[in-house]
């Protein structure tokens, strides 16, 4: 026959009369039920709610450890995301402010092709004048010899000119492209990283409550 043992509801203090295998009652006071704890000969009972608070605080700080890990390893790389992307974007924009200096010095090389040009080109045509005559008979059957030096000249010179031309124009193509673009590209870009500065601040907010909580 179990011994019957007397205690006092923790909740209320009612006398209470519980059975010594007991394990779970419910006080016939207040009708708050409640565990009964034993351990080195001594019998004590403790609200339930008490025990599942204590269970559930347990459980919320593993949660919270497992959090921190997840978290820790989250936010490092949505840092390193917004710096790739902050990266990119400036080297966009760099290359954009950049490209009226390439211009500028693109249509000085042409400038200075097309005089190059003109500097052979014109003693070579005074000289043709000069051997052929206003009439077009030839002064001198040897004449045209004279010419050969800037001729050759000449022939490396167009090259020169042409390549210079091309610089020009391929820059001033990317310049006016670049020039639509580029709004539309600047306000994909404050989206992204208005996106990702939005995910990081929640994330920093939830890890330092996860932080607290484990401290507690």
């Amino acid at each position: 026959m179990s011994e019957f043992v007397t205690l006092s509801c923790p909740s209320c203090g009612g006398k209470l009369q519980i059975t010594s295998d007991v394990e779970r009652f419910a006080c016939a006071h207040c009708g708050k039920e409640h565990l009964v704890k034993r351990g080195g000969g001594i019998i004590s009972i403790q609200p339930l709610m008490d025990g599942l608070v204590k269970v559930q605080a347990g459980v919320d700080k593993t949660a919270s450890e497992l959090a921190i890990v997840r978290l820790s390893k989250e936010i490092p790389a949505l840092e390193k995301d917004r710096a790739s992307k902050l990266g990119e974007f400036q080297a966009k924009s760099g290359y954009l402010l950049d490209l009226p200096v390439q211009i500028k010095k693109a249509r000085a090389e042409r400038l200075s092709a097309i005089l190059r040009l003109g500097i052979f080109a014109a003693p070579t045509i005074v000289l043709g004048v000069l051997n052929v005559g206003i009439l077009g008979e030839s002064r001198d059957p040897f004449g045209f010899l004279c010419w050969v030096p800037f001729l050759l000249v000449i022939l490396t010179q167009v090259p020169r000119l042409t390549s210079a031309v091309r610089e020009v124009n391929s820059l001033e193509r990317k310049l006016a492209q670049l020039s639509v673009e580029y709004p539309k590209q600047k306000e994909k870009f404050d989206l992204e990283i208005g996106a990702i500065e939005s995910d990081l601040a929640k994330k920093k907010q939830e890890l330092a409550e996860h932080q607290a909580r484990v401290s507690a």
